[in-house]
């Protein structure tokens, strides 16, 4: 059980760290259905997210599974963006 909360301690606190604000963020919104909307909630809860930390986690999840399939994906990024 300890293990288990230091695990959540520490996603926590990397969600902290990622989530910081940045001007140079870019905004995303989505339109969720309600029932999903609430599934979504109750596992951030559950991971100790808020529901955007958990997007973001599942998001960098999602890239990182692709890129060890696909290899890096290579952004470039422009100066007003």
């Amino acid at each position: 059980i300890v293990s288990q909360n230091i695990s959540k301690i520490k996603l926590s606190l990397e969600n902290l760290r990622c989530n910081m604000r940045n001007k140079q963020n870019k905004h995303l919104g989505i339109e969720i259905d309600p029932e999903l909307h609430g599934k979504l909630r109750y596992i951030a809860k559950y991971e100790g997210r808020s529901i955007n930390g958990q997007i973001l986690y599942l998001i960098r999840q999602c890239v990182k599974d692709f890129e060890s399939l696909e290899g890096e994906i290579l952004v470039e990024l422009k100066q007003d963006e």
